[in-house]
């Protein structure tokens, strides 16, 4: 019974030897049982976990059986992760599961000036995916951003490709004073195939 099983998989996900406590974590994640859940958790916290192990266990628990409060566990947690696969999994996750409360966090990351840029680019392309707005990532934007930063803001305004997504890039190809960024914008426009923006672009290789 599934009692039985998940006592097993409780004991696999304490296993000394890394593939057998991923797996066991995996299946731990596709299980109703509060006590999946509750094993889950603790790992999500045991910072001395080998990489992948802890890395198995943040995907499991921000799973498609998550509840709001294992993903404020995840962000509680990820400030204070020290490897680069851990935080990229809370971020993945974040991005899989949306809503407000996830959105909101990832672009209070995605502005804080303490991080490296890295990890500030992917909270950007992780909030894009969540569900932020053009006029939330446009107002980034506007308040001057690490090269990389706005790498990622060109991404993430692109993948929600609205209007108003599709302009603000437009106006960035052609007023960005960072050449570099500037030709970012030109190339993710000119495969976009929209209409108004190849006008843009057809004007600006005419001047």
């Amino acid at each position: 019974n599934e009692g039985s099983g998940t006592a097993a998989l409780v004991k696999l996900a304490d296993s000394e030897d890394p593939v057998v406590a991923r797996s066991a974590l995996q299946s731990l994640g596709r299980s109703s049982d509060p006590r999946a859940r509750d094993v889950l958790r603790r790992k999500v916290r045991d910072g001395s976990l080998p990489e992948g192990t802890r890395q198995e266990a943040i995907r499991s628990l921000g799973g498609s059986d998550a509840v709001p409060a294992d993903y404020a566990l995840l962000r509680e947690l990820w400030p204070s992760m020290t490897d680069g696969s851990s935080r990229e999994a809370v971020l993945e996750s974040l991005a899989e599961a949306g809503g407000a409360d996830n959105v909101r966090w990832l672009l209070t990351q995605a502005s804080n000036a303490s991080l490296s840029p890295n990890d500030r680019a992917r909270a950007v392309r992780a909030a894009g995916r969540a569900g932020a707005t053009t006029q939330e990532l446009s107002r980034m934007w506007d308040e001057g951003q690490d090269r990389r930063v706005k790498e990622a803001l060109l991404d993430a305004l692109l993948r929600i490709g609205d209007r108003a997504a599709i302009d603000k890039v437009s106006a960035i190809a052609q007023s960005e004073t960072d050449m570099q960024i500037r030709r970012a914008a030109i190339n993710r426009l000119a495969k976009l195939g929209d209409e108004k923006a190849n006008a843009m672009l057809k004007d600006l290789v005419e001047k």
